[in-house]
């Protein structure tokens, strides 16, 4: 690849390569979301069902569970929005 076709990006005026590491960053984001949506996707089109004991301890720790999904959705949100962020980022 000649300099001239190099993917570059501006840093306070100067023209700088963009390393390859950067062009392949969105990917582990958009995986990791991926494969939690067809995790669950699966899980529902199976019918799985939690056990007695599991739906006991939600009940009784109902505002725990609550933060805890709370914080995985906004984590995983977040990791998706960061990564499309940089697939739609072209270079100046």
């Amino acid at each position: 690849m000649t300099l001239s076709s190099a993917r570059y990006t501006r840093i306070s005026g100067q023209r700088l390569p963009v390393a390859w590491v950067d062009r392949f960053s969105p990917i582990p984001g958009l995986l990791s979301t991926a494969a939690t949506c067809f995790l669950l996707l699966v899980l529902q089109l199976t019918y799985w069902r939690g056990s007695t004991a599991e739906a006991e301890y939600v009940e009784s720790n109902r505002s725990t569970v609550a933060l805890i999904v709370q914080v995985i959705s906004h984590v995983l949100g977040f990791i998706h929005v960061q990564a499309l962020c940089e697939l739609l980022d072209t270079p100046n």
